[in-house]
């Protein structure tokens, strides 16, 4: 197994790099929303659940994957659209797309991502007002606020701090000590440098 270190930077420490974190409303007080977004495309690596309960965006993000380029990556805590069928899965692409609209990338060059409590629609006029406000906040020295709005990565079936080392990310969430950093998603992102 090859040996993997941290590196300074967290989520920006690629060039081209650059990130926002805000409360848009989903939480009373604490960061619930985040954006990542790469000034060139780069080719994503992700591990997805197997199960067959699986939460709309991780329905996106593997679209997203397969497209071959993502640019950019919103992220949202608080709720985590898991248990919400049909409106589950538009709100998530609903998602994509503002993120894409407000980073200027089409909507399958986006990873959603989504943590919190199961079985409760997105409430999707805060995310609408959220993420165009976030995308003017981007900027290459946020790496910090971006991990505390994200708090920690949980990798595919089994998840845990392996998958903050190897950059894989899809469902998030947990406390502030969980958070040393979200490496961008396998060596690929650094690629893209």
């Amino acid at each position: 197994m090859s040996e993997f270190r941290v590196i300074d930077g967290g989520v920006l420490a690629a060039k081209g790099f650059t990130a926002a974190a805000m409360n848009c409303g989903i939480k009373p007080e604490a960061l619930d929303l985040v954006l990542i977004h790469s000034a060139l495309p780069a080719v994503p690596a992700a591990t997805l659940t197997q199960n067959r309960f699986r939460a709309a965006p991780t329905y996106v993000t593997s679209e997203a994957c397969a497209s071959g380029y993502v640019r950019t990556i919103v992220v949202n805590s608080g709720n985590a659209n898991c248990a919400t069928g049909d409106q589950g899965l538009a709100d998530a692409r609903r998602m994509a797309t503002l993120a894409g609209e407000a980073t200027g990338v089409p909507a399958d060059e986006v990873i959603v991502c989504s943590t919190g409590k199961i079985g409760k629609p997105l409430p999707m006029d805060k995310l609408e007002a959220g993420i165009p406000k976030l995308a003017a906040m981007l900027g290459p020295d946020n790496a910090e606020l971006a991990a505390k709005g994200i708090r920690y990565a949980d990798v595919g079936t089994s998840g845990g701090v392996w998958g903050l080392e190897r950059g894989y990310c899809q469902m998030i969430g947990g406390d502030d000590e969980s958070v040393a950093h979200l490496a961008m998603i396998d060596r690929n992102f650094r690629g893209a440098a």
